[in-house]
């Protein structure tokens, strides 16, 4: 009997669904500490994965991804502080402006190549946080905005228990793996890998280089937006300092390089890894070794590229294969199915 790729019978189709009932199981088992460890990796892995569109299929190093994120968290609280507009609509409205903020960008740096195109988002997020730290009667400069509390709501995305933001964070996950997803086995996916690769060559055989990458970084944006947005709710509080910090666009990346940027997975396998290890860390150390969750960052990411240069997804890969083959129905699966990073088409 022939099992097709979209069979339940398929361990491709019905293992993410036991995983995914596992982790909705969670609120009810968990106590709160463990719901906040897994909305915080739900976030992070968002976020890398939302930077994977750009930088690790386009090889475009963005260090400046946190403007997207700031921008997501900042227009919400201010509507909501001088309006009283519901975040939900002021996450439509961060949303557009980082779309927005992203076209400008993209005309800016996609003129630089390599380091100096790094260099040029480290710049302009730089000017982002300068700004809003002189616009103190807008953003509240360096003291920074607390969401305005209005009690247990879901129009004002306010809740008692983690459980919403738990089931809020995993669908932002799932958003974002579904773009990484498509991304990786559409003709913009394949075009931009070629651009990532050698834009020159790209060119010659008639890809338009710098369209495929706004229209990419565009969906990164919106999709970053929407994280900061989700911070800013789930923590009550907004400054520049954390909105537009370059050790956390740094952070963002280094989770997704860490885990395998350039395949749909390996963020979300960094942040599985990374963020726990960062709790850890920060909770033993923390109080006497400031920013020793980088210093953590800094030795994974030498051994990752000493050992594993593809990331952690290569050390899976095979477990993640052996495993496929041995549940039901997994001998007669497609190879490429197995493949945690492949980016094959079905």
């Amino acid at each position: 009997m022939l099992m097709g790729k979209g069979s339940i019978a398929n361990p491709r189709v019905y293992l993410p669904i036991l995983i995914l009932a596992i982790l909705l199981l969670l609120p009810f088992v968990a106590d709160p500490y463990y719901l906040n460890l897994f909305i915080l990796i739900f976030l992070y892995a968002a976020l890398a994965g939302s930077w994977n569109l750009i930088g690790g299929y386009g090889g475009q190093m963005s260090l400046g991804h946190a403007v997207y994120f700031g921008i997501g968290a900042y227009i919400p609280t201010i509507l909501a502080i001088r309006f009283g507009l519901t975040p939900w609509l002021g996450m439509v409205a961060g949303i557009g402006c980082s779309w927005l903020i992203s076209i400008i960008m993209g005309a800016i740096c996609f003129r630089l190549r390599g380091h100096y195109f790094a260099i040029s988002t480290i710049i302009l997020l730089e000017v982002m946080r300068l700004v809003f730290l002189r616009e103190v009667g807008l953003t509240g400069g360096g003291v920074g905005l607390s969401v305005p509390y209005k009690g247990n709501s879901l129009l004002f995305f306010q809740f008692l228990d983690k459980t919403p933001y738990f089931l809020i964070a995993l669908v932002i996950l799932i958003l974002v793996i579904h773009a990484n997803y498509r991304l990786s086995r559409s003709k913009t996916g394949y075009q931009l890998r070629a651009v990532g690769q050698n834009q020159e060559a790209a060119e010659v055989i008639g890809i338009d280089s710098a369209s495929i990458k706004r229209k990419v970084l565009g969906l990164s944006a919106i999709l970053t937006s929407l994280c900061g947005t989700f911070w800013v709710q789930y923590m009550y509080f907004i400054d520049p300092d954390i909105a537009f910090g370059l050790s956390f666009s740094t952070e963002i990346a280094l989770i997704a390089i860490i885990g395998g940027m350039g395949t749909v997975w390996g963020p979300v396998l960094g942040a599985f890894i990374l963020r726990p290890v960062v709790e850890i860390t920060s909770a033993t150390l923390g109080g006497t070794y400031a920013g020793i969750h980088l210093i953590v960052y800094a030795l994974i990411l030498l051994a990752v590229v000493i050992f594993k240069p593809e990331g952690l997804i290569g050390l899976f890969n095979p477990a993640f294969s052996k495993i496929i083959k041995v549940l039901p129905g997994g001998g007669s699966a497609d190879p490429a199915t197995t493949y945690l990073g492949s980016d094959r088409p079905s």
